[in-house]
């Protein structure tokens, strides 16, 4: 403020990051008339006179692009939206989210008939479209002009692609076909079902390799419109999809966490290439190795009870148990740690990783300031990009309330644990109860119920690899 007088500011009280300035003061500061109008008890504000003498600047549209109409329409055997007038323009590009949009600024611009137009074009990925003058914001100068086209994106479609095409009178923008628009997937109980769709009825191959846990579909590319690009499904059996370019084929490549048996749905030749997919049901448990981490041990006891129970022995044993009860079961297991060691964090994520276990179960016993809080918690990273273990800390739960009677203290997300974030499989940490607590003390040191914990976990487990 160009004054000497320096008005007093009055702050509020209440927290609310508000400040009461005078209005008077600054009112008159910016050149306008305060009064009071005492025959209507109101008070006024006056914007100052207009003398007159400032002219308005004329601008000079003509080296501008003058865009026109817009119109949807088939180029060259593709639907597209094609801008009119555009001599040449030059275009900054830019996708945005929240919500998903593909912004075009069209340089040395100005729209004709008015400022803003809304089009109700649904083509591919695109849901509507919205053009506008477009005042600069801080990433141009003030003086540009500017026509902002804005590409809404229709919901669920996570990386849109648009080409633009820029022509001596006109702009074609073509959307690129998403995956989820030529491919479909479906999971019904333990079956997935892949289709892709054709342009037109067409030959393909389908090629299965078992030792690599992949499936390649070949197409020729001519009767595909299809986009290079991975997209991921971590359902437990399939892990992506992958769209690739290979001479004159387009090839559909999907990967599995374990062996799979297949059924082709289509014909031979077909606009609808369609396969049905399902987990290997003559996989032996025997080929399932489970990874069971007896968490802390040797120098770290764990949480230790008042009544001098240690984290460290409870867990060894219920470990112990479990590893004798998946063996019985068939299953191969790879035990962490087999006696009271130490083992490092980093390093029980290690061995399981090396030893390509299929599962990591981590076992561990509770503690709480309250003595009277108690039950049973599954943590899991929710996190990971790779794998996906919420199905497994469900089932495992589920069976261990119906097994133990235990209070379910849940499914918790913990993305920061080690034994959780640095593993490559399914893993989970199970808290099996509160040594804090001594009714729960006395349960989980009693054999016959770890006992109980045991057979639910592995009931759990059972159920997991039914559907994974």
């Amino acid at each position: 403020l160009d004054s000497v007088i320096i008005p007093k500011l009055v702050t509020f009280s209440n927290n609310d990051s508000r400040t009461m300035v005078p209005l008077r003061f600054i009112s008159e500061t910016l050149g306008y008339k305060v009064g009071w109008d005492n025959s209507n008890k109101v008070p006024f504000i006056n914007t100052p006179k207009d003398d007159g003498k400032d002219e308005k600047e004329e601008v000079d549209l003509s080296h501008l692009n003058k865009v026109g109409k817009i119109e949807k329409e088939i180029i060259q055997g593709k639907e597209s939206i094609v801008i009119y007038n555009t001599d040449k323009v030059s275009t900054n590009v830019m996708k945005l989210k929240n919500p998903e949009r593909i912004v075009i600024d069209l340089m040395d611009s100005y729209l004709q008939g008015g400022n803003y137009f809304n089009y109700n074009y649904e083509l591919g990925f695109i849901k509507g479209i919205r053009v506008s003058q477009f005042s600069p914001d801080n990433n141009y100068k003030p003086n540009d002009k500017i026509v902002r086209i804005v590409l809404d994106v229709k919901e669920g479609v996570r990386t849109p692609n648009a080409k633009i095409n820029i022509y001596d009178d006109k702009i074609v923008i073509v959307p690129e076909t998403s995956i989820w628009e030529v491919i479909n997937y479906s999971l019904e109980g333990t079956d997935r079902t892949v289709s892709i769709n054709a342009n037109k009825k067409t030959n393909y191959d389908v090629e299965y390799a078992n030792d690599k846990k992949s499936m390649t579909i070949h197409i020729p590319s001519e009767n595909m419109d299809l986009q290079e690009g991975t997209v991921s499904i971590m359902d437990g059996l399939i892990n992506d999809i992958t769209v690739k370019k290979v001479g004159d084929n387009t090839e559909v490549i999907l990967t599995f966490r374990r062996g799979i048996e297949y059924e082709i749905l289509s014909r031979n030749e077909d606009d609808r290439i369609a396969i049905s997919l399902r987990r290997d049901q003559n996989i032996k448990p025997s080929d399932m190795l489970i990874a069971i981490d007896s968490g802390h041990g040797g120098k770290d006891p764990g949480a230790v009870s008042p009544n001098g129970t240690r984290e460290k022995d409870i867990n060894i044993s219920i470990s112990q148990k479990l590893n004798k009860g998946l063996k019985d079961k068939g299953y191969s297991t790879l035990m962490i740690r087999d006696s009271d060691v130490f083992v490092n964090l980093y390093e029980r994520a290690n061995i399981a990783n090396k030893n390509q276990a299929d599962i990591f179960i981590s076992i561990h016993s509770n503690s709480h300031p309250k003595n009277d809080i108690a039950g049973i918690q599954v943590l899991y990273n929710p996190e990971s990009k790779d794998i996906e273990s919420y199905p497994l800390a469900k089932l495992i739960m589920d069976e261990l309330l119906k097994g133990t009677g235990a209070k379910d203290r849940g499914i918790i997300k913990r993305p920061n644990l080690v034994v959780l974030n640095k593993t490559s499989m399914p893993a989970v940490l199970i808290e099996v109860g509160f040594l804090s607590n001594p009714v729960e003390e006395k349960l989980i040191r009693d054999e016959t119920y770890q006992d109980k914990i045991v057979k639910s976990i592995i009931k759990g487990i059972e159920k997991y690899f039914e559907m994974y």
